[in-house]
């Protein structure tokens, strides 16, 4: 269990590696497609933060599998100057303003994993959003600041796996 909540990979080889890992994982999983779009030179952050990109990640990617009823995740993770940025879109049956209201203000399991990941964000002056995507699906978006004059420079290199192809390695 304390493997999957932080793995070794982590903080050997970086968040990258980490969220490559996890995706695959994922797909093989649960039978849901993963798109993941990440920089080929993504820079290193803090422990705290890859920690939190990384958990928030997890929880995001557990939501879209238990609520949503996707066949397919977006991920992508971009470092800009001053922020690194996570956007996790599923194409489920969506998130109305009722359930996000409720999700504020209760006690449910699906509510503790948002006010986690939430938590998560605010403690290092990011902020986390989550909205319902005009066309179906979910859409949650990180913000953490990472200061310094960080930039990811490289051109993402999008890494498809499904559940199929992940078996056949």
């Amino acid at each position: 269990m304390s493997y999957l909540l932080h793995p070794p990979l982590l903080d050997e080889s970086g968040l990258v590696s980490a969220i490559q890992w996890l995706a695959e994982g994922f797909g093989k999983r649960s039978g849901i497609l993963v798109n993941l779009v990440v920089p080929t030179n993504m820079p290193r952050f803090s422990q705290d933060i890859e920690t939190a990109i990384f958990r928030i990640l997890q929880e995001s990617l557990l939501n879209a599998h238990r609520h949503s009823g996707t066949a397919k995740v977006d991920i992508e993770i971009r470092a800009e100057t001053h922020t690194v940025l996570l956007t996790v879109r599923d194409y489920g049956c969506g998130i109305s303003e009722k359930q996000l209201a409720s999700l504020r203000h209760s006690e449910n399991s699906m509510s503790v994993g948002f006010g986690g990941m939430r938590e998560r964000a605010r403690e290092l002056g990011g902020t986390l959003l989550i909205r319902p995507e005009s066309k179906g699906g979910t859409i949650i978006s990180l913000e953490i600041p990472i200061g310094g004059n960080i930039y990811a420079t490289a051109s993402p290199r999008p890494l498809t796996k499904t559940a199929e192809a992940a078996n056949s390695h």
